[in-house]
């Protein structure tokens, strides 16, 4: 719990930078710590299925070789199959994988480049790497939305110790309200100009 409360406060710190996209990695490993923490809970054979230390040490002898490791299958924890609790934060974490955390068309496509034609007819392209406005606020809520999902399950390995708190209960009423209130008064998309581009968002060009 200790740890994902470390990467929640990271991605956090990235969020408040004005870096909203890299807070991801942080927040998609905080979600791989709650997954783990359950998994042992409903099943103590889970942590030789997780740690694999006989694989894991032979793909680091191959390593020290010069050799290419073995293959590392995924972990799979059946115990956790259909579980809502992991449910909403699996669907997050396949999305922050394609589009955020490993580089693929879906992370090259979102990339906010813009392009400014000069004087002399040539085009100047930039990629504008600090999110706007409405990408930092709306990165805000959906990383506190993923704190509480998260809590809510360690609430589960702990026995239902954070369900019972009147404290708690109160500051998730007060959270759902005050997000729903944000996510409503959040800035306006930028409008695209007469070429369908908007002018802070801009597909780089072909070739």
């Amino acid at each position: 719990m200790m740890i994902c409360q470390r990467e929640l406060l990271v991605s956090a710190s990235q969020i408040q930078r004005g870096l909203p996209s890299d807070s991801h990695t942080n927040t998609r490993r905080a979600v791989e710590v709650a997954k783990v923490a359950l998994a042992l809970k409903r099943n103590r054979n889970n942590a030789e299925a997780w740690l694999k230390a006989d694989l894991r040490q032979r793909r680091w002898d191959s390593r020290q070789q010069g050799q290419k490791p073995e293959y590392l299958p995924p972990v799979r924890f059946p115990e956790l199959d259909g579980e809502p609790l992991i449910e909403a934060l699996q669907q997050y974490f396949g999305m922050a994988s394609d589009t955020y955390v490993h580089f693929t068309p879906e992370f090259f496509g979102q990339q906010p480049f813009s392009q400014t034609h000069t004087e002399d007819g040539n085009v100047f392209i930039a990629l504008n790497y600090f999110g706007t406005e409405r990408d930092i606020l709306s990165h805000a809520v959906m990383l506190c939305g993923l704190h509480v999902r998260i809590l809510l399950v360690f609430d589960a390995v702990f026995d239902g110790i954070v369900a019972v708190d009147a404290g708690w209960n109160l500051l998730r009423v007060t959270f759902d309200q005050l997000a729903a209130d944000l996510m409503r008064n959040l800035p306006p998309l930028p409008q695209e100009d007469e070429s369908g581009v908007r002018p802070d968002a801009a597909a780089a060009p072909a070739g």
